[in-house]
């Protein structure tokens, strides 16, 4: 079913083909539909009414053609009729809104604010304010809705859709000229024939060359002293006020082929996948303006104006050096002996030991002489023999004395001195931790080659002003101290390759914005960009890294406690709106920034976290459900192809989105220039 559904006019083709590949990126490629997707054959209006049905958000462009539209009228009547969420989107400078339209509609479209985006597609704040909006309508959808107003859908429009006033009146003005300049060729040249023959009155600078029809006859007509003024009038006799003045021009023709025309002041947008990178330019290069231009010719042409430079250049990546802290284990592990010495011991020593000592008295029988009588090795017998009493027999190498007492001692075992386990340590004060943001100390650890930070159990109130939305974590877990990087996310392609999840592969390969390429049968990330963050990675592809190195994806609880703690600051530093060098957020950077210890440090949050605010979104495991936030409800199904919750803003988003307490909604499969991700880990590991 489509989630939003978009009314427009025809005069607007070139915006919508901007929008809707952002809208389909974030609500996914099936859930934003327009007319083009009608197939030949079909009642259109039958299925125009049933995507209306179907839609939770309906979409009016608006501009002064749409607002005089009929179909789009009725498009509107019909999503009122049956209480739909209506967003109003201006897409045309200059438009009289609520315009012309029937007085009960422009009642009604007075009384609904809209998003002004009449600086196109690439103006960020409006972009910004488009998706806040429609996900607040669509948060607002009752789950059941109300009966409609009236039994019957809107009826069929019974005129088509006139194509726009200036476009028709442009083509009409072109071939008005056209006539005038032809007409004035002929005065011009009749005026030759009639004057003096010898030519007296005429001086060379009087004779210019003519573009008119291209033809030398015309290049050696003499124009008049004075130089005739050739004005656009709205009838065939130039009776009106002139409009337009057109002075002859010097500059010959253009031999290349003439561009077709366009209406006169129609923007051009430029396609959106390759508008990110000049976000913060300034608006007058956000549409590349084709001037119509009449030339001093027959045959009206146009000449564009150059087309602006969109290439944002980027600082050079800052070399990143990554802490380790790595606990140091050892443990002694003594090798207890039980063989007996081989020299016996002429004075018995007790020696205290936690194993029993078992010290058998040996009386040995000396030989009539003190020589040694047995053979030249000498053999130690030490063999238990079950018995109360046992006997050991001992043939000594030396002379014996009279009577020898040998002691029978097994090694005792050393107690070792160990160090204590700093993870363990600290994994045992997270579990008892009671107090506030700045009672906690940060404890880094690397796993894998991922450096990682400890978040100690805690409740905390999640949301902004949300009831009943108290979250408590009894176990302590670890979450990523920076995003993940391109470095990275290339040894897993290396591992995994670029597999293909839920329709779309893990990573946009042929992206322009991508920083990872393969090269040889090897993905490695473009040099000075090995510790930015990965981004044109979908929520499959997230998720498939964070099981490979051993972990998963945050919860959007356990991502907002890591954020904001259990003092609930509204930014991960505090309360205080951010800087540049807190956060990358609001253009600061014109794209991603290297991630690092030494990178944007005052914005760590209480963990010690970095970036939680700005640089890229972040996924989370969550489907995007209403508030209160509740883990057994089934947004955390990992099976569902729903929209995923991602957090901490980006680096193109305003300051509004850096705030810990801000949520957005992507479809899983979705990929951008401003997706990226971090993981968790249990304690356990």
């Amino acid at each position: 079913m489509a989630r939003i559904f978009i009314s427009y006019s025809r005069a607007d083709r070139q915006f919508i083909d901007g929008l809707v590949p952002l809208l389909r990126r974030v609500y996914g490629p099936d859930s934003v539909w327009f007319d083009d997707d009608i197939h030949g054959g079909v009642d259109w209006w039958q299925t125009i009414l049933a995507q209306v049905a179907d839609c939770e958000l309906f979409v009016y462009l608006i501009s002064n053609e749409s607002l005089a539209s009929p179909y789009c009228q009725s498009e509107y009547r019909e999503a009122l009729r049956l209480h739909k969420q209506v967003l109003p989107v201006i897409v045309r400078p200059k438009t009289n809104y609520p315009g012309p339209v029937p007085p009960d509609l422009a009642a009604l479209l007075r009384r609904t604010h809209y998003v002004d985006m009449s600086r196109g597609v690439r103006d960020t704040g409006a972009i910004t304010r488009l998706y806040a909006s429609a996900h607040r309508l669509l948060d607002e959808v009752p789950p059941k809705p109300p009966p409609p107003q009236s039994p019957q859908p809107i009826s069929r429009p019974p005129v088509p859709d006139k194509p726009p006033e200036r476009s028709a009146r442009g083509l009409w003005v072109a071939g008005a000229v056209i006539a005038l300049l032809a007409l004035a060729a002929i005065v011009i040249a009749l005026s030759g024939v009639l004057g003096d023959g010898d030519g007296e009155d005429t001086t060379p600078e009087q004779t210019k060359a003519v573009a008119a029809a291209g033809t030398e006859e015309a290049a050696e007509i003499p124009l008049p002293t004075e130089t005739p003024t050739l004005t656009e009038t709205a009838t065939a006799t130039a009776t009106d006020t002139p409009t337009e003045t057109l002075t002859p021009s010097d500059t010959p023709p253009p031999t290349s082929t003439p561009t077709p025309t366009l209406p006169l002041e129609t923007q051009v947008w430029m396609d959106v996948t390759a508008s990110k990178v000049a976000a913060d330019q300034d608006a007058s290069a956000t549409a590349a303006l084709w001037t119509y231009t009449p030339s001093y010719t027959p045959t009206a042409t146009d000449t564009p104006l150059p087309t602006p430079n969109l290439t944002l250049t980027y600082d050079a990546a800052m070399a990143v050096v990554f802490q380790t802290l790595t606990a140091t284990m050892w443990t002694f592990t003594p090798t207890p002996s039980d063989t007996p010495s081989a020299t016996p011991t002429p004075t018995a020593t007790a020696t205290p030991s936690d194993t029993p000592t078992f010290t058998p008295t040996v009386t040995p029988t000396p030989t009539s002489t003190p020589t040694n009588t047995s053979s030249a090795t000498p053999t130690l017998t030490a063999t238990a023999t079950p018995s109360s009493t046992p006997t050991f027999t001992h043939t000594p190498t030396s002379t014996a004395t009279a009577t020898a007492t040998s002691t029978y001692t097994s090694t005792p075992t050393s107690t070792p001195t160990t160090t204590p386990d700093p993870r363990q340590a600290a994994l045992d004060r997270a579990r008892t931790f009671e107090g506030g943001n700045d009672d906690w100390e940060p404890v880094v650890q690397t796993f894998d080659g991922v450096e990682m930070v400890l978040v100690p159990a805690g409740c905390f109130e999640m949301g902004e002003d949300v009831e009943d939305n108290e979250q408590c974590f009894e176990e302590p877990f670890w979450i990523s101290r920076y995003e993940v990087t391109n470095a990275q996310y290339a040894a897993f392609l290396n591992a995994q390759g670029n597999q293909s999840e839920g329709g779309t592969t893990w990573l946009e390969a042929d992206s322009d914005y991508v920083r990872i390429h393969q090269q040889g049968g090897t993905w490695a990330a473009d040099a000075g960009y090995e510790d930015h963050p990965v981004v044109e990675v979908s929520w499959y592809g997230a998720r498939a890294y964070s099981e490979w190195v051993g972990g998963r994806l945050p919860t959007e609880a356990e991502w907002e406690y890591a954020a904001r703690g259990p003092d609930g600051w509204l930014y991960p530093w505090g309360n205080e709106a951010p800087t540049c060098e807190q956060a990358n957020t609001s253009g600061c950077e014109g794209g991603t920034a290297p991630v690092g210890p030494e990178q944007r440090t005052g914005g760590a949050s209480w963990v010690g976290a970095l970036d939680m605010s700005g640089n890229v979104w972040e996924w989370t495991s969550t489907l995007y459900q209403a508030y209160p936030y509740r883990a057994d409800d089934g947004r955390e199904d990992g099976d569902s192809d729903a929209s995923r919750v991602v957090r901490g803003g980006a680096w193109f988003f305003n300051r509004d989105f850096a705030r810990c307490v801000s949520r957005d909604l992507y479809h899983p499969a979705s990929r951008n220039d401003h997706f990226g991700f971090r993981l968790v880990r249990p304690p356990s590991l």
